[in-house]
Parts: structure tokens; sequence; C-alpha cells
């Protein structure tokens, strides 16, 4: 049992107490708000150096052998940025550029200019990496402060309360909670003990205000921890069971918005069976009430979503929780840079749970997993829109036209989403991939030399080797591109590319090339690539031929290319020939 502390009659010895605890409360407080305006200052400028390093390497990308001028001109204001920071009369900034600096681009020839892209590369992951940890120095700063303010400020309330009685109680709960902030800063485990039926109502609150500060202090760190949980899916499984101290949830779900406006459920955390709503459902933004919140820039509650379905025309994604059994919800937009790239749902299976506090609580939640989601899903976009800029130049040397790649890569992301309907195995994001990476399958082309490409009769059996060479000459591109992805993100978020260069030449017989793989052999992305391809290749006008109807399409397919695509998949593709139809009808040359 805790020892006994009395206060006693001495209200000199009680002023004196409370004049000190409030002289470090205040100091407490302004050092506090001093930190919370450093976090602002060092994502601000954290985010300024890494947008024009990000520019620096759009110029490097469109310099050869020597620096161009565009990429001098974006190095000149990447110093002046720099000398900025550095003179910001208060610029904790300053922490990011004096420890290191890019050099300057004074590269000559092939091998110098692929040093200093590399160079780029791992001063970018250098900046993400020391931001990061200074970052977590300031958040635990703020943790201690937030800790100390609390109790203090509790501390002096009990004392004027209990002044003249016994305060063992509040006393023994101040120093156990600041044992047990102490112990969590510190990644320790921290013990819990209950109060006595009798304690004090303030001692109560203090004793709540302690779970409270130890319950944020362990979700940051669950959160801190986010990039070894793996993809979003293990983040959510992980983060859960802290989560639900929190806020409460019977279901928690995330989905991605992407550029064709469409919101796919990526992926889902649910407490109970009966599952309607999958990852990889998809609908267009439009159709829901999703497009409300965006432009307002906040999160939603609806407390009574029968009641709201029914005064309301609803999505299909909502009528579908709603089969589940879901009552309420609380629903986060997740913008980075000005642009929502997908949402952060909580759902319950009881009315009334979801309360203002829970709004911030869940942005706060938003804020960390959209980092690693906007990073990823922008990784994987940046490289995709560069690739098919590369692709793009071959508009000319080649029959694959832009419309051509339009269509392939739609097509092969509504097989895909069909598919991951059926097949639970099926990633929700693989639909995306397919449709951002499938225009990158014969990128390798790009090393076939003009005379072959371009070449009206028969190709020799020399140049029909060398042409089918474009599939290696892709892959070690994009494997390069992969590897340095995984350097700067631990993912290797390129694999889908890789499969679909790999697989879109093999035949589900084994008679394909470049290595003569057969049946699930060939990676799925390739085999459905391979659909999408050959059937836009026969329904388009080329100039050696005229286009083939649907119909006759399917039929040269199914008959006169026996073996060659995976049955099951073109089973699939002929059951969405009307979404089929409606891409041809919109990209139509």
């Amino acid at each position: 049992m805790a020892e006994k502390y009395s206060i006693g009659n001495s209200s000199r010895k009680i002023a004196h107490l409370m004049h000190y605890i409030l002289f470090i409360t205040v100091l407490c407080i302004i050092l506090l708000v001093f930190s919370r305006i450093s976090i602002t200052v060092m994502e601000k400028s954290s985010s300024t150096i890494l947008q024009k390093i990000n520019t620096l390497a759009l110029a490097l990308r469109d310099s050869t052998d020597t620096p161009s001028k565009a990429l001098l001109k974006e190095y000149s204001e990447y110093e002046a940025l720099l000398e900025e920071l550095e003179d910001g009369l208060f610029s904790p900034g300053r922490l990011l550029v004096t420890s290191e600096k890019l050099p300057f681009p004074a590269f000559s020839g092939e091998k110098e200019h692929q040093a200093y892209r590399e160079e780029l590369v791992s001063y970018a992951g250098y900046l993400r990496t020391l931001n990061n940890r200074i970052m977590r120095g300031i958040f635990l700063v703020i943790y201690i402060l937030l800790g100390i303010v609390f109790l203090f400020v509790l501390g002096m309330y009990i004392l004027f309360r209990l002044f003249g009685r016994s305060v063992d109680h509040s006393i023994d709960v101040m120093l156990k909670g600041m044992d047990i902030i102490d112990t969590r800063l510190n990644y320790e485990s921290a013990d819990f003990f209950s109060l006595p039926p009798k304690a004090p109502e303030e001692v109560k609150r203090l004793n709540e205000m302690v779970n409270r500060i130890d319950r944020d202090i362990l979700l940051d760190q669950y959160i801190d921890n986010i990039e070894g949980y793996g993809g979003i899916p293990e983040i959510l499984e992980n983060l859960a069971p802290v989560i639900y101290k929190i806020i409460p949830f019977d279901r928690i779900a995330l989905a991605v918005n992407d550029q064709a406006g469409r919101v796919t459920a990526e992926s889902a955390f649910t407490k109970y069976q009966g599952v309607f709503l999958e990852p990889g459902h998809s609908e267009y933004l439009y159709q829901s009430t999703l497009p409300q919140l965006i432009e307002r820039g906040e999160g939603r509650i609806i407390n009574d979503l029968p009641g709201y379905a029914h005064k309301k025309k609803v999505s299909e994604s909502t009528m579908l929780i709603l089969r589940e059994g879901i009552q309420s919800s609380l629903t986060i937009p997740l913008v980075q840079n000005r642009r929502c790239i997908g949402f952060l749902f909580f759902s319950s299976l009881e009315k009334n749970v979801y309360k203002p506090v829970h709004i911030k609580i869940a942005q706060r939640i938003g804020n960390r997993i959209k980092s690693k989601l906007y990073h990823e899903y922008m990784a994987q976009e940046l490289i995709a829109e560069s690739a098919n800029a590369m692709v793009g130049l071959m508009d000319e040397k080649d029959n694959e036209t832009s419309e051509h790649l339009s269509r392939m890569s739609r097509y092969a992301s509504i097989i895909a989403r069909k598919l991951s309907r059926r097949d639970f195995s099926v990633s929700p994001g693989f639909p995306r991939e397919l449709l951002w990476f499938a225009p990158l399958h014969d990128i390798g082309k790009i090393a076939v030399p003009d005379s072959i490409l371009l070449k009206p009769g028969v190709l020799t059996d020399g140049e029909y080797a060398q042409m089918k060479s474009h599939v290696n000459v892709g892959l070690k591109i994009i494997r390069s591109m992969n590897k340095r992805m995984v350097n700067i993100l631990n993912q290797p978020i390129l694999k889908t590319a890789e499969d679909i260069i790999l697989g879109h030449h093999e035949k589900y017989n084994g008679t394909g090339y470049p290595n003569g793989l057969k049946g699930r052999e060939i990676p799925l992305a390739g085999r459905i690539v391979a659909i999408a391809d050959v059937f836009d290749a026969l329904t388009s006008k080329r100039p050696y031929k005229e286009a083939f109807s649907v119909e006759k399409a399917l039929d040269i397919m199914e008959n006169e290319m026996t073996g060659s695509f995976d049955p099951y998949l073109f089973e699939v593709f002929v059951e969405s020939l009307d979404e089929i139809r409606v891409v041809m009808d919109t990209y139509r040359e």
C-alpha cells in the first residue's frame, strides 16, 4: 500500500508548491507550442526539398551525356532553397541541409550520368530517413511535455480541492502515471494499477487521463513501425487491436481513388463473418457521396446508416455493408498534395457510436497511413507515366498507338477486376497495376532496330530472334527500376510490370517465348495481358489488314489460336464483353 501523504494546514507550503507547479506548467506549454510549430516548419521544409529533388530527377531524366539547361536551372533553385532554409530566423529545416548536400551535376558521359542519378536517389532516401528521425525526436518531446502539462495541471486542481485533506491517492496516481509514461516512451511494457472504489472523483479523472495518454503513445509507436508491417492489409490487421481501444469499430477498410475516377476497396479488417463488400469491389466516384468529402476536406460521421440510406440514394458499396449489418460509419478522405488518393472507413454494427473526437483521431491515423500509400501509389504511377512516355516514342516506329495501349490496358484491368471478385487470392490493387503497367509490355522494342520493326515482309530467322529479344530487354529495364524502388521504399512495387513483360508472349500450351513457359508457370499478369493485347490487335485496323469484328476476333482466338490462352481467363474475358465494348467505343482510333 502506498505511503500516506498529508497536506495538513500549512497553507504557505501549499502555496509555494502550487507556484512551482504553475511555473513548470507554463514553461512546458511554451515548449509544447514551440515544438508544435517546429513540426509544421519541418514538414513544410521536408516537403519542399523532396519536391525539388523530384523536379531535379525529372530534369535529370531528360539530360543525356551532359547536364541540360533545365537541370542546371533546377539545381540552382535547389541551392537557393537550401540557403533560404539555413538563413531563416526560425528554421528547424536547417537540420535537413547542414549534414549532407547534393553535389553539382557536372557529369559527362553515360556512366557519370548514371552515377549521378544513383546519388540523387540515395540523397532522397537519406533526406527521408533524416526527416523521420528528427520528427520522432520532436514527437517524443511533445509526448513528454503533454504528460507533464496534464499531470501538473490536474495536480494543481487536486491540491486545491483537497487542501487540508489527505491526498494519498492523487500523489500515488501522479507518481505512477509519470512512471507509466516514462516506461512507455522507452518502448517498454507498462503495468497499470487499480484505484480503490472510494477514490476521489478528481483522482479517477487523473487516472483516466494517464491511461488516455498511454494509449496515444502506444498508437503512435505502432504507427512509427508501420514500415515493418508489409502491405496495407497487414498494416490494418496489426493496427486494429490498438485502434479499437480509441475508436470503436467492427470493420475498418481502405479504398484507393485512381485516375480513371474509380474507387476500389484495397483492403479490409472485419470482426465478423458474412462480408459482402469484398476487397476488389470497384465503382465510379461520382456514383457515391464521397466527392462531397473531398470538397470539404474533412471526415464525416453517419450514426444511423440505414436511416441515411432510406432518405438518400446511396452507392452499391453502402448497400453491401448494410447487408453486413453496419449501422454507423466514419469516413476520412486521404488527401496528399491536394489530391485525394483514397478513403479510410470505420464502421460499427451499432448506431450512434461515433463522436467528433473520433474524427480527429481517425485523421491522425489516416495521415500516417496515407504517407505509405501515397509513396507506393505515386512511385508506381510516376514510373508508369515515365515509362509510358518512353513507349509513346515508339508510336511511329511500331503499330502500338496510344489508343491501342489505352484499350488493351483497360481490357486487362477489366479481366483482373472480374477475376478478383471470384478469386480472393488476387490482390485488390492488381486491376489498377494492370491498368498502369500493361502499356509497358513491349517497352523492350525500343532496342529493336527500325529496319526490323518496320520491315514489310517476313522476318528472317535472325531478325525474328532479334525481335523476340525485346522481352529480355524490357525485363532488364523494369528490373533495374524495381531494384531502385526496393532500395527507396523497401518493397518491389514493379513486380506486376515484370510479370507482364515476362509472360505476355508465352502461350498456355508452352509454345511461346522467351522461356517456353506452360500453363500456370506463366505469371497471371502475363496471361491476362496476352488476351487483351491479341484481342485489340485483331479488332484494330492496321496498314496490312482491316479491323475484325468482335465475333470474328473471338472465333480466331478460340479456334485458330487454340492453346495460346488460359481457358479460364478467356472465359472471364468473354463474360466481360459488355464492359469491353464500352472501352472500344470510348477509345476508338
